[in-house]
């Protein structure tokens, strides 16, 4: 594929939603006529500190004075104080935080000494928080110290879940995301892949140095394909999956090498701080299982004098500060001062109309509180009944609060939960993904797809899906001619995703606001929105007996 089509593929979001605030400017320029009515519309956002992006997760505390002489001194070695402050703070700074899990530098010293027992664990906090823990996450990144050669590097572990097969009579089911799980190795003492320190006329010292690193990954490999087959009977037990770890391949990436014996801890920053800063990196390694040319780039010879500096801004940012007032406006147009009065406990069945009360009240709050909170709306039920009886009127004069708020209205999500139910009551989710994806651009704003995404546990097939996916196709184009006044809109665009959830016989309300908690992770988000698929959170066992009302109303952070 030509770099120019990676780029655009992966281009950020921010230029997607400067498209949008520049059509929604043209629209209200053409409406009222003059540029500042159009400008007093929009909603500036900035953004947090580490600990703020961190939300409850523990950040790895500043270094002491004599780990920054490491740093300082050109012929000093970085220790797991240096690596763990730096990684941490990068991953939950970068704009692909939801996507990205950094592991502790002992980890894999740990997995080495004592095995998968060893690092049970580790990752306890993350399942809690998802049900998926790592499995959630696109790419995890782990880096490694080999105690022999007291020599640092890095391994990408990259789509996790995708080793994961569905069993049906006994034959493996291929995955139905397409994606295959790897684990790439970033090395910077590894003659194979370029020139190092290491004298290439020297013959001996460069096998040597090359044996090493093959040792070094092929161990590795062997380590953390045990530790995922490990972790992923403790999330998710059988629940009809067979985890094969033997699909799992190393490949090891190329990378700039170092010049001395001292400086691996600081390529190691430098590969992670390049692939977080860039998500097209990122999306080039997992897509191609190669190393992209900015990723081959030569390091500055300044190098450790820059990481010296952003040491400096890092310290800064982790300094106590006074807590600040959320001022967040509502995600969507609900009556938060309503209070519950609902009980989520009995096993009776409840009527129709009381399960949509409990969803109106519950879903808007989950998506408010979320740590996606800024991408995701939550409708409440009657607006699906406005759209299913072609009441526009109404339909619009519901998104027309939302546009008060943001000027370029829903399109301005990645997604938006609807509360539905067919004629015969059965209750299910509408998740409409990536809404703005189906307009017709002469420069396409991205190469995202717009899908309207079913979400049912039911038993019984909700009928009728061809009649709700038509409704939901005509509302989005007159709600795009609404806000932006253009023609431009395809709703034939917009595709139909049905998505892998537990079924069964259990509380249908309950069971729908537990998958949409799991749903509004931002990690489980992305997998949701990039591969039109559930993501492995959505597809474990429901787990309701555990789910109670208080957490469906604080933060998911």
């Amino acid at each position: 594929m030509p770099e120019s089509s990676i780029h655009d593929k992966c281009r950020p979001a921010s230029n997607r939603l400067k498209k949008l605030q520049a059509l929604r400017k043209q629209a209200l320029q053409r409406r009222f006529g003059h540029a500042s009515d159009a400008r007093r519309l929009f909603v500036e956002r900035a953004g947090g500190s580490a600990a703020k992006a961190a939300g409850r997760r523990r950040l790895a505390p500043v270094p002491s004075d004599q780990d920054w002489e490491r740093l300082k001194d050109e012929e000093g070695r970085l220790n797991d104080a240096l690596l763990d402050f730096h990684l941490d703070r990068l991953a939950v700074l970068s704009s692909v935080a939801g996507r990205v899990h950094a592991f502790s530098s002992l980890f894999f010293t740990r997995l080495m000494e004592g095995g998968c027992k060893q690092v049970s664990r580790w990752t306890r906090s993350l399942r809690q928080k998802v049900l998926g823990g790592i499995f959630s996450k696109e790419v995890i990144f782990v880096p490694a110290h080999d105690s022999n050669t007291e020599h640092w590097w890095l391994a990408l572990i990259v789509y996790p879940w995708a080793a994961a097969r569905i069993t049906e009579n006994g034959e493996r089911l291929p995955s139905p995301s397409g994606c295959k799980a790897f684990i790439a190795f970033l090395d910077s003492i590894d003659p194979r892949l370029g020139t190092s320190f290491v004298d290439p006329e020297d013959e001996q010292a460069a096998q040597q140095a090359a044996a090493c690193a093959q040792q070094r990954h092929e161990k590795a490999l062997k380590l953390l394909r045990e530790y995922l087959k490990h972790e992923w009977l403790t999330c998710f037990g059988g629940a009809g999956w067979d985890y094969c770890e033997d699909l799992i391949e190393g490949i090891s990436l190329e990378v700039p090498q170092q010049t001395n014996t001292t400086d691996c801890g600081v390529y190691v920053l430098e590969y992670a701080r390049r692939l977080l800063d860039d998500p097209r990196l990122l999306d080039h390694v997992c897509t191609h299982q190669a190393s992209p040319p900015l990723l081959v780039a030569p390091v500055s010879r300044s190098l450790r004098q820059r990481w010296q500096k952003l040491g400096e801004r890092l310290v800064a940012d982790a300094a106590p500060r006074r807590k600040e007032q959320n001022d967040r406006s509502p995600a969507s147009p609900v009556r938060l001062e309503m209070k519950a009065n609902f009980d989520l406990t009995r096993d009776s069945p409840m009527q129709l109309e009381e399960n949509l009360k409990i969803l109106d009240f519950y879903l808007p709050r989950l998506a408010f509180n979320s740590s996606s909170g800024d991408r995701v709306l939550a409708f409440e039920s009657d607006f699906y009944s406005h759209v299913i009886q072609e009441d526009w009127t109404k339909a619009l004069n519901v998104s027309l609060e939302i546009r008060k708020d943001i000027a370029e209205g829903i399109f301005a999500r990645d997604l938006i939960m609807v509360p539905s139910h067919d004629e015969k009551g059965h209750l299910f989710l509408a998740l409409i993904v990536h809404p703005w994806a189906a307009a017709e651009m002469s420069e396409p704003m991205t190469e995202d797809t717009a899908f309207v995404a079913w979400l049912e546990t039911a038993p019984t097939k909700v009928k009728g899906r061809s009649k709700f996916l038509e409704k939901f196709r005509e509302y989005l184009k007159r709600e795009w001619r609404e806000c932006f006044g253009l023609e431009n809109y395809d709703p034939k665009r917009v595709e139909e995703v049905i998505l892998q959830v537990p079924k069964g016989d259990a509380n249908p309300t309950m069971a729908l606001l537990e998958l949409a908690h799991r749903l509004l992770d931002p990690g489980s988000l992305d997998h949701l929105c990039n591969h039109q698929a559930s993501p492995p959170a959505l597809m474990a066992p429901l787990q309701l007996q555990q789910m109670k009302p208080a957490d469906l109303l604080v933060p998911t952070e």
